[in-house]
Parts: C-alpha cells; structure tokens; sequence
C-alpha cells in the first residue's frame, strides 16, 4: 500500500508541474501575439488556460467542394452545348451527321482558304470540339489538307493553295 501512495503522489506531482508548464506556456504564446499584433496591455489577466480551437476540418472540406461544384456545372453547361446526356457521357453521332458536318467544313473551306479550327468554327457557328473529328477524317481521306503545327494549324481545301 505505501508503495501505491507514493506512485499516486508522483502522478499527482507531475500532473500538477505538467498543468503549470501548460499555464506558463500559453502565456508566453498570448503575450508573443499581443506583440506581434500591437495590443496594448499585458497578458497577465489573460492567463489560465487557454481554449482551444473547436473548428474541424469538414469545414475546409466544404469549401473545396464549393470549388469542385463550380467546376462540374461548368462542365455540365459545356457538356450540353455539345450535345452530351445528362449522365456526362458523350452522344455518339450518326456518320450521317458527321458527312453533314464534313460537307459544310469543306464548302467553308473553299470561300475561306488557310483558316484555322477556332476560326472555322465561329464562322459555322459551331464548337470547334464538334468538328476536330470531321477534320481528322477528311484529312484521312484527302479531302483537304493542312500546314502549321498545334495553334498555327491551318487548313485548305484540296487543289487550293
């Protein structure tokens, strides 16, 4: 028995210094921001325990997915543009409409030689992600050709320089 009176009394020692480093510490932590922000007064009064901070993260986690929000209506209105589902997943077009589409590039392109997709597309009045694939497969076939590279891409209609 004396044996566990001495080890209660060191836990309640060492509790009793660990609470006082804890008091001394916040102290000298509030007394450091009053200095750094300019406040008038000491610290003193202020001394005790300090409270901590009950914020949790789902709060920051709320804002990134305000952020994530915003990107996928703005994906969602872009999508619909274009002619997509309302599940997010591309409408495969008919090659139908792909030759339809391939027939107006390629009148386009004879009136207007040496244009590029952007400048092709507004003047169709179309989206030029609509009319990469039309381009790739006329090119396939020859039927118009094209010079530049990336952005300076521009195209023609074959036998037109």
């Amino acid at each position: 028995m004396p044996q566990r009176d001495i080890k209660s009394e060191i836990s309640d020692r060492l509790n009793a210094v660990i609470d006082e480093l804890y008091d001394l510490i916040a102290a000298a932590a509030s007394d450091a921001v009053q200095e750094v922000l300019g406040t008038a007064g000491s610290s003193s009064s202020s001394r005790g325990t300090v409270k901590r901070s009950t914020k949790k993260r789902s709060a920051k986690k709320g804002a990134s997915k305000k952020r994530s929000t915003k990107k996928r209506s703005a994906k969602k209105s872009a999508s619909k543009k274009r002619g997509t589902k309302k599940s997010g997943r591309r409408v495969r077009r008919s090659t139908a409409d792909v030759e339809a589409v391939s027939s107006a590039i390629a009148a386009q392109l004879r009136q207007t030689p040496g244009v590029s997709v952007s400048e092709l597309a507004a003047s169709m009045g179309a989206d030029s992600v609509d009319l990469k694939r039309p381009i790739a497969l006329m090119l396939d076939a020859g039927k118009i050709r094209k010079t530049g590279a990336k952005r300076g891409t521009k195209y023609f209609a074959k036998g037109r320089k």
